[in-house]
């Protein structure tokens, strides 16, 4: 009990931090690693980015899931990760890579129980193979190698 305890206080906290939308460095300057990580990011669609994108899941594992109400997003503040998987939320870091790689850290979620968990766990085991992106337009696609899309998702507007 106190570690499911101490597992939500902490899921708590890091979305409690990812709430606040206070920049925490107002300086013009911009280091090597700043710069390479917009290089990494930006698309020529739009201006559509892989961070700072709300992504809603529109297909997983070739399934259409639209109505799913699960979403991911990659903030560039501290890489965070964080979304909702369906019901439950959760949150971790990313790295990224050079041509569109990227690895995710081990994810903290809460822990509701819902009446059909089967996307939930779908999408958060797949989130634990993927390593690599495509954007194309206002659409995110996350793969592991060169397999067929392991999730399809639509950037919110």
């Amino acid at each position: 009990m106190k570690i499911l305890t101490l597992n939500l206080t902490i899921a708590t906290l890091l979305l409690c931090t990812s709430c606040n939308n206070t920049p925490k460095n107002t300086t013009q300057e911009i280091s090597a690693e700043t710069a390479q990580t917009t290089a990494l990011t930006e698309t020529p669609h739009e201006g559509i980015t892989f961070t700072d994108t709300k992504w809603t899941l529109v297909r997983i594992m070739d399934k259409d899931v639209a109505d799913s109400n699960a979403f991911i997003s990659f903030a560039t503040d501290e890489n965070r990760v964080f979304g909702n998987a369906g019901c439950n939320n959760f949150s971790g870091t990313y790295e990224l890579r050079d041509g569109n790689q990227f690895s995710l850290s081990p994810l903290a979620a809460t822990k509701k129980m819902c009446v059909d968990m089967s996307i939930e766990d779908q999408f958060l085991t797949l989130l634990g193979k993927v390593d690599n992106y495509t954007i194309k337009g206002n659409q995110l696609t996350l793969q592991k190698a060169k397999t067929a899309p392991l999730a399809v998702f639509n950037a919110v507007e």
